[in-house]
């Protein structure tokens, strides 16, 4: 079972039937999985096994996906990951819903699992990536705590062009 994390203005939880529309809207936009390096799904099926494989996994302590969800209207507003620990290192990715951008949900739901990987997972390393072009998720990692440490020119071909990454990451337990 995944811990639920509280913030100020979120629920983090884990994913249930209730949020296929918002995984579905999401992922149906091709502006939205262009910035993550995906394709868009059109196919209502891909909604509803992303939210099956996640049930699936939190029976067995596997999948580390929250639903970003509104603390008092409870609606979804889109999901923070992390991937499985290897060696105290994990991989965080997120996304929130369109109508949901500009309003700090995605920062204050990063700071909130960065400060739950740190103190109830004890990871030492947290990284993400993101294209250089998105500035957005850029300055949400940012003022996450992450710190830039190298653009990957040109390390991904999609639609006709290269794409740019850039990796960063936040490191606990030494001043660097």
């Amino acid at each position: 079972m995944l811990a639920q994390i509280t913030t100020e203005r979120l629920i983090l939880r884990e994913l249930a039937e209730r949020d296929t529309e918002t995984v579905y809207n999401a992922y149906l936009r091709s502006d939205f999985t262009d910035a993550m390096l995906t394709d868009a799904q059109r196919d209502r099926y891909f909604a509803e096994e992303y939210i099956r494989t996640a049930l699936n996994g939190y029976k067995d302590g596997k999948c580390l996906i929250w639903a970003v969800c509104d603390a008092k209207s409870g609606d979804c507003l889109g999901c923070v990951s992390l991937s499985e620990p290897k060696d105290r290192i994990s991989e965080i990715g997120y996304w929130i819903s369109e109508s949901n951008h500009g309003k700090g949900y995605a920062t204050e739901s990063v700071c909130a699992v960065l400060d739950y990987a740190k103190t109830q997972m004890r990871i030492h390393r947290v990284w993400a990536r993101c294209r250089i072009d998105n500035p957005a998720s850029l300055r949400v990692l940012k003022k996450s705590g992450f710190r830039l440490e190298g653009i990957a020119r040109d390390e991904v071909f999609r639609h006709g062009e290269y794409i740019s990454i850039a990796y960063l990451a936040v490191i606990y337990g030494k001043n660097i």
